[in-house]
């Protein structure tokens, strides 16, 4: 799993994925006090329950779908909490 850098994903994640990104966002929402059942490359239930709860917080529309607009805003929160 090599991908990050920026954000030049060019697929929505979603569960049963694998993906260095998918682990960039779980590490993102874990610090921001999302719950993630582990911080890894597979994209599980708990990772698309948090990733829907953190839209629906970010006023983005709640599909639980990692794409690269939820994960550049993700990352710009998670930076600002501390992480990322």
């Amino acid at each position: 799993a090599t991908e990050p850098e920026g954000t030049s994903q060019r697929a929505n994640f979603t569960v049963g994925d694998v993906s260095a990104y998918v682990e960039q966002a779980e590490r993102g929402l874990s610090v921001m006090g999302y719950p993630v059942s582990s911080i890894d490359t597979v994209f599980d239930n708990q990772t698309r329950f948090a990733v829907s709860e953190f839209q629906a917080s970010a006023g983005l529309e709640p599909t639980g779908e990692l794409d690269p607009h939820t994960l550049l805003v993700l990352k710009l929160n998670a930076a600002f909490e501390g992480g990322c």
